[in-house]
């Protein structure tokens, strides 16, 4: 049911037949009640019992996936790695350093970038929400977004697409990863509960989780469903800025997209007015960001002159960890693992500014072969992501005298005989690679009679 580099800009794994990767969340308190009706056939206490039963029937999916007799699952996943991998790779120390301790990241973040203690609830607790605004803010993985070219998963939506902003079709400058984090559903929609969404009756844009709390109606720009609300967590997407208005379609309903890496507009577009701040405040806290994540910002634009010296020169190019160069018409980035991420046929091309930016042929959002446009912190995206792939199969081959039967994302499920302890597996997990020293890792899990999500 896996499908070994799947993910060709990134060498991921993909799912396939029963797709692992894609299964629905499970959020019901009772999950193993539930299940236990469902075993046994009693039909009229489900119905009793649970509002949807489709929803319910849907949940309960992952737990038909059993261990063998005398056995039990241990499922165990990485904690925030794609996040410790970037702070290790831009060599953003303070980061590690706060993942190393526990911290609130919001707090460091606020504390980092104002230069003073900061306390959730506490001292300068006011400041969190400051910093809060400078992480995620997106939609959730399989959205559809209205394009010129149908509806198209967030995650697969290309720069050649046109997005609908409710007036007329827009440009935008691609999609960036976000993350894994709680999302909530709402007449369709499935995201963070900070992003902002336009609703009836309202001129500017609110929370997505005030406008559930409230029962506002989201404004239809498209077809939707309505769906039940929950709460989960997912892959996150957005996308960036998508037109002047700065919004875009998704199941049917009008959104705010995401600014550009750390901008006044990202700001903006993550709610920094509504929560009060002043637009004159908005450009300091930008420059507070990029000073507090100076190596982050250095590293995206690092690695895009890196890329365009390999293509545009043919210049092999080296950072700490990375080599950049082309060959037999192709664009190679070795990682430190020793693997390589391949782009075929790069060159450069114009960006909707009038800049150069880097092309390359691939599969894009509807399935077919096409010119794809990136830049660098785009690179950056697949190559914090071909990183993290190579961790997870360097703890595979660690635990390969462990049953493994399955890899979703940044997780293993094992097959664990009596005995086996889960401990020892999330210490062996958090192993650093011998290629990666430096590189902070911390794992966690259950164990279960049944394949769940924690």
């Amino acid at each position: 049911m896996f499908r070994f580099y799947g993910a060709n800009r990134t060498g991921r794994f993909s799912g396939k037949l029963i797709q692992l990767q894609n299964l629905p969340q499970n959020h019901l308190p009772d999950l193993e009640e539930a299940r236990a009706l469902v075993k046994c056939g009693d039909s009229d206490a489900l119905e009793m019992l649970y509002e949807d039963i489709p929803d319910t029937l849907s949940q309960l999916i992952r737990t038909a996936f059993v261990p063998k007799k005398g056995s039990r699952f241990i499922v165990a996943d990485f904690s925030a790695i794609e996040a410790r991998v970037i702070a290790w790779l831009a060599g953003e120390n303070w980061k590690s350093e706060a993942f190393a301790r526990g911290d609130d990241i919001y707090c460091s973040t606020a504390s980092r970038m104002f230069k003073v203690p900061v306390v959730k609830h506490g001292i300068n607790g006011e400041l969190r929400q400051k910093g809060k605004i400078t992480e995620l803010a997106c939609i959730a993985e399989g959205e559809l977004v209205l394009t010129d070219q149908g509806l198209v998963p967030i995650e697969k939506v290309t720069t050649g697409m046109k997005l609908w902003d409710g007036q007329s079709w827009v440009s935008h400058d691609g999609v960036i990863y976000k993350g894994e984090r709680e999302v909530i559903t709402y007449e369709g929609l499935t995201a963070t509960p900070d992003h902002l969404v336009w609703v009836e009756g309202q001129p500017e844009p609110i929370y997505f989780g005030v406008a559930a709390g409230c029962g506002a109606r989201l404004l239809q720009t498209g077809e939707t469903t309505a769906s039940v609300n929950h709460q989960r967590t997912a892959r996150l997407y957005d996308i960036r800025n998508a037109g002047r208005h700065h919004r875009f379609t998704v199941s049917g309903r009008l959104v705010h997209n995401c600014g550009y890496g750390g901008s006044v507009g990202a700001l903006k577009a993550m709610g920094a007015l509504e929560m009060g701040l002043d637009e004159s405040e908005l450009q300091p806290l930008v420059a507070a960001w990029r000073e507090s994540n100076s190596n982050i910002v250095q590293l995206w634009w690092e690695v895009d002159r890196c890329v365009k010296n390999a293509v545009k020169h043919h210049i092999d190019s080296k950072l700490p960890v990375l080599k950049f160069f082309c060959r037999s018409g192709m664009l190679f980035i070795a990682l430190p693992s020793g693997r390589k991420l391949a782009y075929v046929k790069p060159r450069i091309d114009e960006n909707r500014f009038g800049g150069e930016c880097v092309t390359y042929e691939g599969i894009g959002g509807v399935k077919k072969w096409e010119r794809l446009k990136s830049y660098g912190p785009k690179f950056v995206e697949n190559i914090v992501q071909g990183i993290s792939r190579d961790i997870l199969c360097y703890a595979m081959k660690t635990l390969r005298n462990c049953r493994i039967v399955a890899h979703v994302h940044d997780e293993l499920i094992i097959e664990a005989e009596e005995g086996m302890s889960l401990e020892e597996v999330c210490r062996q997990m958090a192993k650093t690679p011998p290629w990666a020293k430096g590189l902070l890792l911390r794992a966690d899990g259950f164990t279960s009679d049944f394949y769940r999500k924690d």
